[in-house]
C-alpha cells in the first residue's frame, strides 16, 4: 500500500509539471502609456516593463478592438510589430481617436510567450466634439425647471 501511495503522488507530481504551468513563474507585464490625454494627431508612447525584470523579450503591441458578439475585446497586432520589436516602447504617430491598446513579450526559440498585459486607454480630444444630444421640448423645459 505505501509504494502505491508514492507512485501515485509521484505520477501527480509528474504530471503537473509536465501539463500545466507554475504561474508564480510567470512575469507579469505593465503598460505605460504617455500621454493618456492628447490633442487629435499628437503621437503616444507604449512602454511595456517586464515584472520582475529580466532581458532577451521580444514585445508585441495590440489594439484592443470591441468585439459586440462577445461583449469584450479582441486584439489586432499593430504594424511593425508582427515578429516582435527588440524596444519596449513602441510610437504612435498621429493618433486622432480614443483608443485601447496591451502589450505582449516572448522569448527563446520555441517562444513562450506571456499573458496581455492590462489594456490601457488613450483618450483623445477629438472624440468628446463627435457627440451630438438632441433634446425634446419636454427634457428642455424640464432641465430649465431644475436650474431655477
Amino acid at each position: 500500500m505505501g509504494n502505491s501511495l508514492l507512485c501515485v503522488l509521484g505520477l501527480l507530481c509528474l504530471s503537473s509539471l509536465v501539463c500545466c504551468e507554475h504561474t508564480e513563474d510567470k512575469p507579469e507585464l505593465v503598460l505605460i502609456v504617455s500621454p493618456s490625454w492628447l490633442s487629435p494627431g499628437a503621437s503616444v508612447t507604449l512602454r511595456c516593463e517586464v515584472k520582475p525584470p529580466s532581458a532577451g523579450w521580444a514585445f508585441y503591441w495590440y489594439k484592443a478592438v470591441p468585439d459586440i458578439s462577445q461583449r469584450n475585446y479582441r486584439y489586432e497586432l499593430l504594424p511593425d510589430s508582427i515578429g516582435g520589436t527588440v524596444e519596449d516602447f513602441y510610437i504612435i504617430h498621429g493618433q486622432r481617436n480614443t483608443a485601447g491598446y496591451a502589450c505582449r513579450a516572448g522569448r527563446g526559440n520555441q517562444e513562450y510567450l506571456t499573458d496581455y498585459s492590462e489594456q490601457k486607454i488613450v483618450w483623445s480630444q477629438e472624440t468628446c466634439h463627435d457627440v451630438v444630444l438632441e433634446w425634446t421640448e419636454a427634457q428642455t423645459r424640464a432641465w430649465k425647471q431644475h436650474l431655477q
